[in-house]
């Protein structure tokens, strides 16, 4: 066969060797994971790749695959920054799962080669306030309705006219849903002008509909997207706050999401990803839109290694030998050349994740019963938190590879139904 002698694009279109069909397909051949792994094995041959974190999952993932990855962590559980402070950090090239000022002025101070992103970018995507003043210099079109301002600054009768109720009101700094809140009344708003008169607020209309979340990847001049998942969000099985997340479905997303929907995303996020390139970002991002009707709007932006990105990259293995997530993040930080301009991530079509946070009534013992259940058709780990995690911290994740979690939007399906049953029995 005439490709059996075509060994490069080059050579095939030097000499006209091959239907056009071999070109194409040669074209278009997946960059394999494996063989991105080797490049990073080779660069990390002589000093090692250092990961540092309290949550050991963060690092989790392509672990076994790499033959100088170590990764640091301690037992009791103790914050990124006071491991970098108080223990005896190996000579390596180090990342963390977020970059913060404490963090990188103790890995200055302490010689660590910190690979991570500056910390003046993740506070100017990632605070609430920052972010939609960027936002909607680049995207506009694509945000709700928002107003920013401190409640002692800007009447009830104002933000009614404008947003309209309920609205959405958002601290400059939080995370997993603590800082957002509904405002469905003058009530409400008293309230929080009360507690908070002086503190800015990020002040947004309130838009219904289905939330996805994608996990991206800049690596050089390359914006690689991964799979699309539907974020479940604030079920009140699993966590008391309405906006916490408590999971992702891979599975409802691909049959959810038709290619208009795809096309939006993509769109979308090449515009954010263009100008987090031009000012040097590199790395994992994530990215929350909620679809509503056909209108498609931006909500979050997650500047870091998304909490989601090890099972994605897990799952990802599980169904082809294409370039996952992780390592596509850990060969930009390193700053290893792509070996092409045809860079794609594995594809996922299947899989889901249920977080079961910490409530104020949280029965514990209710928990062992998903461990001790032999005819499950998923997989739990317990989260090491220590003996008294937080509240809205994750002390479960059930996992499952195959089909999902999600019925329809903010509904259960009967894999699910299962698991509540377990815990409330």
């Amino acid at each position: 066969m005439v490709e059996h002698y075509v060994c490069n694009v080059e050579t095939a279109v030097r000499f006209c060797l091959g239907p056009l069909h071999c070109i194409l397909k040669l074209l278009n051949r997946m960059i394999t994971n494996k063989q991105i792994i080797d490049k990073i094995n080779q660069k990390t041959s002589e000093e090692p790749l250092l990961y540092i974190t309290r949550n050991k999952q963060r690092a989790l993932g392509i672990e076994k695959l790499l033959t100088n990855y170590r990764i640091i962590t301690t037992i009791p559980l103790k914050d990124t920054a006071e491991i970098l402070k108080t223990m005896v950090i190996p000579k390596g090239m180090a990342i963390v799962f977020k970059n913060n000022s404490k963090i990188q002025r103790i890995s200055k101070e302490r010689g660590i080669k910190l690979l991570n992103p500056d910390f003046h970018l993740v506070e100017k995507y990632e605070n609430k306030i920052s972010q939609y003043q960027w936002l909607e210099e680049i995207i506009p079109e694509y945000l709700p309705l928002t107003i920013i301002s401190a409640p002692e600054s800007i009447l009830f009768s104002k933000l009614e006219k404008e947003i309209g109720l309920p609205f959405i009101s958002q601290f400059n700094r939080s995370h997993s849903g603590e800082g957002t809140q509904i405002v469905k009344n003058e009530e409400d708003w008293t309230k929080l002008k009360e507690k908070f008169p002086q503190r800015p607020l990020r002040l947004s209309k309130l838009i219904k509909g289905e939330t996805f979340t994608i996990n991206v990847c800049i690596w050089e001049k390359h914006i690689l997207l991964g799979n699309p998942s539907y974020q479940i969000t604030g079920l009140k099985e699993f966590t008391d706050l309405p906006f916490a997340t408590i999971g992702n479905d891979w599975f409802y997303a691909n049959k959810n999401l038709s290619e208009k929907d795809l096309k939006n995303i993509g769109k979308i996020t090449e515009k954010i990803g263009n100008t987090m390139m031009k000012d040097g970002w590199k790395g994992l991002f994530g990215l929350d839109f909620i679809r509503s009707e056909e209108d498609w709007f931006v909500v979050e932006i997650n500047a870091r290694q998304p909490a989601s990105v090890n099972l994605e990259t897990t799952f990802q293995q599980k169904q082809g030998d294409g370039l996952t997530i992780m390592t596509a993040h850990l060969a930009a930080l390193l700053n290893i050349a792509p070996p092409t301009d045809n860079l794609k991530l594995q594809k996922l079509n299947q899989g889901a994740q249920i977080l079961i946070r910490r409530k104020k009534e949280q029965k514990h013992y209710k928990l062992e019963k998903l461990f001790s259940n032999i005819e499950q058709e998923w997989v739990c780990h317990k989260q090491k938190m220590g003996p008294d995690p937080k509240y809205n911290e994750v002390v479960c994740s059930i996992q499952k590879e195959k089909g999902g979690f999600i019925e329809k939007h903010n509904q259960w399906n009967s894999d699910a139904q299962k698991i509540i049953k377990i815990l409330s029995d």
